[in-house]
């Protein structure tokens, strides 16, 4: 004797109602992977503003050192010509590079 197996009937065919709920899952889930990754593009360029103000700070705190510790220290113009800045130049010097560490060693 043949057994009957019972089928289950074909999921029904969605409404519009259904369309329209899965369309604003889809929407919410495209909004959130953008901004997810907005996120994380917002994330790396904050670690390169963070590594070059760093790298920043160390240029002219190694810069101070070098016009506080030695006064006959001589600079090279645009024309490549080695000079020694006077005091008054040196001094201003020294004034600009504190304020770049006070700008970029937070």
């Amino acid at each position: 004797m043949a057994e009957t197996i019972d089928v289950p009937p074909p999921p029904p065919i969605a409404s519009e109602t259904d369309e329209n709920e899965i369309e604003t899952l889809i929407e919410q889930q495209q909004a959130a992977e953008k901004a997810e990754q907005e996120a994380k593009e917002t994330a790396e360029q904050e670690a390169e503003r963070e590594a070059q103000l760093a790298t920043n700070c160390q240029v002219a705190t190694d810069n101070l050192r070098g016009y506080q510790n030695n006064p006959g220290r001589r600079v090279i113009d645009e024309e490549g010509n080695a000079t020694r800045p006077s005091e008054e130049e040196r001094q201003q010097k020294i004034q600009d590079l504190q304020d770049k560490i006070d700008l970029y060693c937070q």
